[in-house]
């Protein structure tokens, strides 16, 4: 049974709850210094999350379909995603391309090209098509 203790010292654990490795072998506990360094970094706005928490089912479904438009040559699909700011979509995009660039890299996945363009930033909505022309 797992049990739990509150650290005081930043030597010895947070936790001295019980957790075993896929090997069965005993795993190292963080410090509280540790715990408090990994939560600072975490929190740095330049900071990208593996996975945006509560964002499941919009990356699945957004992955689905870019995915689906490469596989399909990338012609004729469009995907509009709007939310108020601080919401996860361009880190959700970003997440995503990664994860298609891997698929890429290891040939499971057609190459494509990844643009992004902020809306905000664009003095007209017409400004996107020179984002999007070839380079």
């Amino acid at each position: 049974y797992p049990l739990c203790a509150l650290a005081v010292s930043d030597e010895r654990p947070v936790s001295t709850q019980s957790t075993w490795g896929s090997k069965g072998k005993r795993k190292q506990k963080k410090t509280a210094t540790e715990h408090y360094h990994e939560a600072f970094t975490q929190l740095q706005l330049c900071a990208l999350p593996d996975k945006l928490p509560c964002r499941e089912r919009e990356h699945r479904e957004i992955k689905s379909f870019v995915e689906g438009s490469i596989r399909k040559g990338g012609t004729g699909s469009g995907l509009y995603i709007s939310g108020m700011p601080g919401t996860g979509k361009t880190a959700t995009l970003r997440q995503i391309k990664r994860e298609l660039k891997v698929k890429e890299s290891k040939g499971d996945l057609r190459a494509f090209r990844f643009i992004e363009i902020n809306a905000m930033k664009l003095p007209t909505p017409a400004h996107a098509y020179t984002e999007l022309r070839p380079r």
